[in-house]
């Protein structure tokens, strides 16, 4: 419960001042503007929170990226059982579902409420571009075939173009080919 003291009220003196603005919805921003009603010197608002989101675990490596509904920071080869204990968690009641048992790139995690998809983000494991969950030689082929444009990047979905990008630059490139060489996925 929040109080809201009369001095926030609007008075023909100080027509001004800014009322609270509580945000609603943490990935669309969604907002309410308070303005009390005057006419008592208190007035109570009470807030309930029913959202539910899919957040990082404490102390993971997981990343969500809710404007482009992306997971990842993931480690390869991770169970979806493993995700749920160790990677993330739901704010709010809900739980975790994907059609996969174990998590690749391109896998869809879905965030359910109620029997009702409330959210959902696709994973992207970092050099997995064939989505069999690891990064290894087969994937850094493709990557290097991207980089040299014998393959096309518009041939790619947006969750493998984010994974052929292990630098995150937004560009598939040497740059990228070497880190993957560096990691010992590559043999030129």
């Amino acid at each position: 419960i929040i109080t809201i003291d009369e001095r926030l009220c609007k008075t023909p003196e100080n027509n001004t001042n800014k009322y609270p603005t509580f945000v609603t919805n943490q990935k669309t921003k969604d907002t309410v503007n308070f303005v009390p009603d005057c006419t008592n010197s208190r007035l109570e608002l009470e807030i309930s929170t029913e959202n539910t989101e899919l957040i990082p675990a404490n102390g993971s490596t997981t990343v969500v990226d809710y404007s482009n509904e992306f997971v990842y920071g993931l480690a390869e080869d991770l169970t979806l059982d493993s995700f749920k204990a160790s990677y993330a968690a739901v704010l709010g009641t809900g739980t975790i579902e994907c059609a996969d048992s174990v998590l690749k790139t391109g896998s869809v995690i879905k965030l359910m409420k109620d029997g009702v998809c409330k959210a959902q983000y696709t994973v992207v494991i970092y050099g997995d571009l064939n989505s069999d969950a690891k990064a290894n030689g087969e994937d850094a082929f493709i990557v290097n075939m991207v980089a040299k444009g014998v393959i096309s990047a518009d041939s790619l979905t947006e969750a493998q173009r984010r994974a052929a990008d292990p630098n995150h630059d937004g560009v598939i490139n040497a740059n990228d080919v070497a880190l993957l060489s560096n990691a010992g996925l590559l043999k030129e």
